[in-house]
């Protein structure tokens, strides 16, 4: 069912479905209505999958870890028809994505584990920052750790914890703050979160299974529409 370049569902000569075609001799026209027809319900499934957050089994897809700086559902880009595709013939059917993002797609359908090596700057690069305000990511992540600054407008009143600090928005963080200083900001938030800097930085994607190519939906659902095929040619 995978591919090596990404996830999709493909089906062409499978026994099961192969002999029932051949068993009630559809022609060629009759076959490629019902390839076509699993073929759209696979799409109508993966978003409905997509909607609710959950596989075709009813697992539910694992929380992100950044509640707060990422809102809405999660994969919703793999459910749009611009990248979503669907091509029949009479003896098969294939439903998947364009380019590259067939590949996301197999990622964040079956997760992965990638590690990388962080670099150290250049001394221009450094300097450039110092001369350029924070970056939209710079100021998410800032947000997404907690990032807080002295409240002035409580005219300097200290609480027991020392002087009253506030959350700030993105837009505040881009204005306010350099690329520079946003880049030590967050070396020292992490450093307070117990996050390793400096050394390899392992990212891991948990597997979400919002495509539906389990073998036993699919047999479910090509029976179900040769079965509907059948009864139509009154055999």
């Amino acid at each position: 069912m995978n591919s090596a370049s990404g996830v999709s569902a493909n089906w062409s000569g499978v026994k099961d479905i192969e002999y029932s075609l051949m068993l009630l001799q559809l022609s060629d026209k009759k076959k490629r209505r019902i390839t076509g027809n699993i073929a759209r319900s696979i799409k109508t499934q993966t978003r409905k999958n997509i909607k609710n957050q959950s596989s075709v089994t009813g697992n539910k897809f694992k929380d992100r870890k950044r509640k707060r700086t990422l809102k809405g559902k999660m994969l919703s880009g793999f459910g749009r028809d611009k990248n979503f595709f669907v091509k029949t013939s009479a003896e098969s059917a294939q439903v998947s994505w364009k380019g590259e993002i067939a590949g996301l797609a197999k990622i964040h359908q079956e997760g992965a584990q990638f590690k990388s090596k962080s670099r150290k700057m250049s001394r221009q690069k450094l300097e450039e920052m110092k001369g350029m305000m924070a970056q939209r990511w710079q100021a998410r992540l800032m947000n997404g750790m907690g990032f807080k600054v002295a409240n002035k407008d409580g005219g300097g009143k200290r609480g027991k914890a020392g002087l009253k600090k506030r959350r700030v928005s993105q837009a505040w963080i881009m204005q306010y703050i350099t690329a520079f200083q946003a880049m030590i900001i967050i070396a020292k938030l992490r450093e307070e979160r117990g996050e390793s800097g400096g050394k390899d930085i392992e990212t891991k994607i948990p597997a979400r299974h919002f495509f539906p190519n389990e073998r036993a939906w699919l047999t479910e659902l090509a029976t179900q529409m040769v079965t509907k095929e059948f009864r139509k040619a009154g055999k």
